[in-house]
């Protein structure tokens, strides 16, 4: 166990909490499903540690969730789910970005 947060791990735990959250599964009732301790799963939320690889697979089984889902960043999501849309928007430059944004969120 790290005393140290790693930011791909807080980024890994973000994602855990979410599809937890959407399930309105509390830290406890996650612990329990996986047989860990709650203090275990926030360390885990909390960037401080990383799950084996047999409590990742006991995870998304929890949380129903495919295991790209809690491994890739957004960035990455989008890459894996249209790869053209992805291509094009990293060609864009700023101000069309923000184009875009603006005539989206009119």
């Amino acid at each position: 166990m790290s005393n140290t947060k790693n930011e791909e791990l807080a980024l890994f735990g973000e994602r855990l909490k979410y599809y937890r959250k959407r399930l309105n599964m509390t830290q406890a009732q996650l612990a329990e499903k996986i047989d860990v301790s709650e203090h275990y799963v926030r360390l885990i939320e909390n960037g401080y540690n990383a799950p084996s690889v047999e409590l990742f697979a006991e995870i998304c089984k929890a949380l129903d969730v495919p295991a790209y889902n809690l491994l890739q960043s957004n960035n990455e999501a989008v890459r894996f789910a249209n790869p053209k849309l992805y291509e094009k928007l990293q060609s864009m430059d700023e101000s069309q970005l923000n184009s875009i944004l603006n005539s989206i969120f009119r």
